[in-house]
């Protein structure tokens, strides 16, 4: 058999739960879940005759963390008894596979060799599902390989728009390919072939299908590629700007279309403004709210610097609702969405303009009011008690109901501020990274350029503590500076919080294929960084992108690679598996 695979049977509210390697005749349980695991074809931990010992621990949002699980002996190639304690009913029931070598007194012993998720599943009383747990090594990339053995992009992605998507997939819009002999990845013109098509990585399937192809025919309208995308709360994934072929090379559009998950196809808006003001490229759109679809679409290049100074909001049904200025003009850079209850925050980190790389962060602060702060905007918003007072004349109002029991005020201004040591930095990678613990919300901010041209990359890990509002002292650097890469992080399990950075150019123009992990001890407050135990294959990639699965794994895919002289496409996808 070239596929290491065994078929876990846990039948929820029942206790006897067989294991079995290669045995397709197991018999399907009445009820509950049925938990086909499987590993990569080649370098598979459930082929490791080291791998001595096997866990499965039952997850979910109500179910304390290892309180439901079993540690059996594991022989490969030979059927494993287990008996699962019982398992009650409800939503997002994961099943996590483990595998574990032995220590010198035959027990179980860390690290954990392999492990692999289930994707959540809702099961009721009475209820029957297969699904399936991908075990793979720990703190390493693995191929996602499928039955279809479909291991790459069916071709050149690169400024593709790759966006997690409500059903435990991941949409691939767009992309193009390098033109021929091009050695600058951060020139419009080394792009050809602005693609129309669309993909979906089925996470459970662990393959790609081809949205654009019968019987959904969901392609973009133009080819294009460098547009930015986002997810909404309820499936729709946002399509916004970047280049398109104009017949003389590329060009900004303004153009939006979305994912529209009822209908299976690409949508535009009916709305009367349907796209957006000022075409832009380079630019970032952010999902505003938890429970609704309004999103911010901030900065990117553009025919002129209107789109680089601006923020425009967009919804799928109404369209674009109103628009903004910056500070100032900022493109490459990144943005990180600071959530709160009724609003949140837009963290603008870095980026560039025309006087070169910018060295602080801005904020924007928003509300279900329709405030958003933006520069010149003193306005107030003010309550005495629960009536709130937010129209054009607020600051008038806001004066004359002061004094007021109950009366409350909030100045909506910008906030400006340096980041760590006032070091300027362009397309760095920015991400909020919290597990719902109060000394573990952290903004991270790794790598990026020191300068416009591209040719000077930072090794700098600077981790913003949301609790406190500064900076971690103690964070390491990365042992290889890396503009541009590419940053992922765990959302699942113990290993939420875990940060995946790999990718990026080096000093010398050339892709990187180390990964590096970053972990963070919320007690002493400090940051530990490690090699992974292997790279990316096709030596790396830039543009590249990660997106967190709800198995706890990363999606990495797309970009380009280079060895210093052409550009190459990079259609290799893995997925990393944290420690």
């Amino acid at each position: 058999m070239k596929t290491q695979r065994m078929r876990l049977l846990l039948p929820l509210l029942m206790l006897a739960t067989p294991l079995s390697a290669c045995d397709p005749g197991v018999a399907e349980p009445v009820q509950g879940l049925a938990v086909l695991v499987t590993g990569p074809l080649s370098d598979s931990p459930l082929a490791d005759p080291e791998s001595a010992f096997v866990a499965v621990v039952a997850e979910a949002p109500d179910i304390p963390p290892d309180q439901i699980q079993v540690v059996q002996p594991l022989v490969t190639g030979q059927p494993t008894n287990l008996s699962l304690p019982a398992v009650p009913y409800g939503f997002g029931r994961q099943m996590r596979v483990e595998l574990y070598s032995k220590d010198v007194n035959g027990l179980p012993t860390f690290p954990v060799r392999g492990r692999g998720r289930t994707i959540p599943q809702d099961v009721g009383q009475g209820e029957t599902f297969l699904v399936s747990a991908y075990v793979t090594k720990t703190n390493a990339f693995a191929p996602p390989i499928s039955e279809a053995k479909q291991e790459a992009l069916t071709d050149g992605r690169v400024g593709a728009a790759v966006v997690p998507m409500l059903d435990n997939g991941v949409l691939i819009a767009g992309g193009a390919d390098p033109a021929a002999g091009a050695t600058d990845p951060f020139d419009p013109k080394s792009w050809t072939g602005f693609k129309t098509t669309v993909l979906r990585y089925g996470t459970k399937e662990r393959q790609l299908f081809n949205l654009s192809a019968a019987p959904f025919n969901a392609s973009l309208s133009v080819g294009r590629a460098f547009l930015a995308g986002a997810a909404g709360f309820d499936g729709t994934v946002v399509l916004s700007g970047g280049y398109v072929d104009n017949g003389a090379g590329p060009e900004p559009t303004n153009l939006m279309e979305f994912y529209d998950p009822k209908s299976n196809n690409i949508a535009k808006s009916t709305a009367g403004n349907p796209v957006l003001e000022f075409a832009r490229a380079r630019h970032t759109i952010t999902r505003m709210f938890d429970d609704d679809n309004y999103f911010m679409v901030i900065g990117g290049k553009g025919a002129d610097d209107k789109a680089a100074r601006t923020w425009e909001i967009w919804h799928p049904t109404h369209g674009r609702i109103t628009a903004g200025e910056l500070s100032g003009p900022r493109w490459n850079h990144a943005t990180v969405r600071l959530p709160e209850k009724d609003g949140g925050y837009m963290m603008l980190v870095g980026g560039e303009n025309d006087a070169g790389p910018i060295n602080n962060f801005e904020v924007i602060r928003y509300d279900r009011f329709g405030n958003v702060s933006f520069k010149g905007n003193t306005k107030v918003t003010c309550c005495v008690g629960a009536t709130c007072e937010t129209g054009a004349d607020s600051n008038a109002k806001c004066a004359s109901l002061k004094g007021q029991q109950g009366y409350s005020e909030f100045r909506w201004e910008p906030l400006l501020r340096e980041l760590r040591g006032g070091v300027a930095r362009t397309l760095p990678a920015a991400a909020y990274v919290h597990n719902g613990a109060p000394r573990y919300n952290l903004v991270y901010i790794v790598g990026g350029f020191q300068d416009a041209k591209k040719t000077q990359p930072l090794n700098r890990i600077d981790v913003f503590d949301i609790e406190t509002g500064g900076w971690i002292e103690t964070a390491p650097t990365l042992e290889g500076a890396r503009g541009a890469p590419v940053m992922g992080w765990s959302t699942a399990g113990a290993q939420r919080g875990q940060v995946i950075v790999t990718g990026g150019l080096d000093a010398s123009g050339k892709t990187m294929a180390s990964g590096e992990v970053l972990s963070y001890d919320p007690v002493g407050r400090k940051l530990f960084r490690e090699w992974t135990a292997n790279q990316l294959p096709a030596g790396g990639t830039v543009f590249g992108h990660a997106v967190s699965l709800s198995t706890g794994k990363i999606f990495i895919a797309g970009g380009a690679s280079s060895d210093g002289a052409s550009l190459k496409a990079n259609t290799s996808i893995r997925l990393y598996n944290p420690k």
